[in-house]
């Protein structure tokens, strides 16, 4: 198993973060999920999930050949 910063994802989404302030509203540790939950001020029934990913690995890897669904996985929830 690669230890995480030989995963290119996890290099690409170090330099990205190094560059902003975390938020104490702020759930998760940096890659601790897939998706960071943020809390909304003012109401605890609601929380915004903000994740950004990719299937770059997975298309160059050819395990996605096909267009149509390289789009559907990059763009379904």
């Amino acid at each position: 198993m690669k230890p995480l910063a030989g995963i290119l994802e996890i290099r690409e989404i170090n330099r990205w973060v190094r560059h902003f302030i975390r938020s104490p509203l702020q759930q998760n540790a940096p890659h601790a999920s897939d998706a960071e939950l943020v809390e909304i001020p003012g109401n605890r029934a609601f929380w915004l999930a903000v994740t950004i990913d990719t299937v770059s690995e997975e298309i160059t890897k050819g395990i996605y050949r096909d267009p149509f669904t390289m789009g559907w996985v990059t763009g379904s929830l």
